[in-house]
């Protein structure tokens, strides 16, 4: 699907901002990539959302922790604890939050904070991947 491919390639793109000290482009395709992954697995699986789309909106970017919490639920097989969920959704709000500095704030993004990025990237699409 297009979408997991626009994923990993925004994944790339994070990790060579970091090499070109790209802070802020980084942090954005970080958060991109995990955005598209989420939405690439619940269009894959047909995930019901429970009102969290809002009209052409499918995949409000404020309700993605959200949107990943109702995602793993849906498609897992595994039994995951709440609070496993909480923190794995917290994390992708995190990541959300970052983005909008790094776009739209004045704040400019470290380099510290694109590693942990990335590296919250790296985690949770383990996560996903040995969950689903």
């Amino acid at each position: 699907m297009n979408l997991h491919l626009k994923s990993k390639e925004n994944f790339e793109i994070a990790q060579y901002c970091l090499q070109k000290k790209a802070y802020n482009c980084g942090v954005s395709r970080a958060y991109y990539s995990i955005y598209q992954k989420i939405m690439g697995i619940c269009e894959e699986n047909s995930v019901n959302l429970h009102g969290y789309s809002r009209g052409d909106d499918k995949y409000p970017h404020g309700a993605i922790g959200g949107i990943f919490s109702i995602m793993i639920k849906s498609i897992s097989t595994k039994q995951v604890k709440d609070t496993t969920l909480l923190d794995y959704g917290n994390k992708v709000s995190s990541l959300q939050r970052k983005r909008i500095t790094a776009d739209y704030k004045i704040d400019m993004i470290a380099q510290s904070i694109l590693k942990e990025e990335i590296d919250k990237v790296q985690e949770i699409s383990k996560f996903i991947d040995t969950t689903l």
